[in-house]
């Protein structure tokens, strides 16, 4: 049907034959349609092959893909079973040679968990933590023996920090070692302790200056019991001092000290901190 109208379209388009033709013009119009048949035959036989071939050549695919997928499966199979033979402690063969790039396997299983690494450096200095709560006050201690009471005598003393303390465990008694004036030697910078020998009204001040970042909570205690607080820390930039005073009534054999009761991790004390007391009376 197709050729018929290819052939009339293009009769209808390009000859214009009128009832005056001669035959012989008639005769050459007939053998060119004849012609144009022949090769729109020839064509249409043409592509009718090529459909053919066509239609193998996709059967071929489709039993390719059937033996690509085999091929993977035995793939498969014959990996797993490679496997369990080195999991139940197979020997290994040599190493094969490199294969070509063209194929991606199938994913292999997922491996065992690895040993644990190397413990790392240590971290820098994180940020001080917040102010904890102030601890339980310790039992009193023993009483001691009552001195030699001495009257109109002096007592005064000055002590400091020789260099800075990097502390590192609460509640204990902060030594000032560095005597720069002890008249009645009633202070002792071993202990950091100042035991009353004369009997009377007392004035104690100690100042502390702590480091970049430091956090100290003092007390001065007498016998065991705090008296008076003092909290001080420094900043990102700069250090920082405070000063605590107070006035006491003494008898022969009180312990007089300053303990440092909280601080945080890293605190340090400079080397300008003090520790005086002076008897009035």
């Amino acid at each position: 049907m197709l050729p018929h109208l290819i052939v009339l379209m293009w009769l209808s388009t390009t000859l214009a034959v009128d009832e005056h033709s001669s035959s012989l013009q008639i005769q050459n119009i007939q053998e060119q349609v004849l012609v144009l048949q022949g090769a729109l035959d020839s064509v249409i036989l043409e592509y009718a092959n090529l459909r053919k071939q066509h239609v193998v050549l996709e059967r071929k695919f489709v039993r390719l893909s059937d033996d690509f997928k085999e091929i993977r499966i035995d793939i498969r199979v014959s990996f797993d079973e490679s496997l369990e033979r080195f999991n139940d402690g197979a020997i290994l063969g040599e190493k094969g040679s490199d294969g070509k790039a063209d194929f991606v396997g199938v994913p292999g299983q997922k491996g065992n968990k690895g040993m644990k690494g190397q413990r790392g450096d240590v971290g820098p200095l994180g940020l001080a933590g917040q102010k904890g709560d102030i601890g339980p006050v310790g039992m009193a201690g023993q009483k001691g023996e009552q001195g030699i009471i001495r009257t109109g005598e002096k007592a005064a003393f000055t002590a400091r920090t020789s260099i800075n303390k990097d502390i590192s465990i609460s509640q204990k008694i902060i030594i000032f070692d560095k005597v720069e004036t002890n008249e009645g030697s009633y202070y002792d910078a071993i202990s950091g302790v100042f035991t009353c020998g004369v009997n009377g009204t007392y004035l104690f001040t100690w100042s502390l200056e702590v480091a970049l970042r430091s956090y100290v909570y003092s007390a001065i205690e007498v016998n065991g019991f705090p008296r008076m607080y003092l909290a001080i820390s420094g900043t990102d930039v700069n250090q920082n001092i405070g000063t605590q005073t107070i006035v006491l009534q003494l008898e022969v054999g009180d312990r007089v000290y300053v303990r440092e009761k909280h601080h945080d991790v890293g605190s340090v004390i400079t080397a300008n901190s003090s520790f005086t007391g002076i008897r009035f009376y």
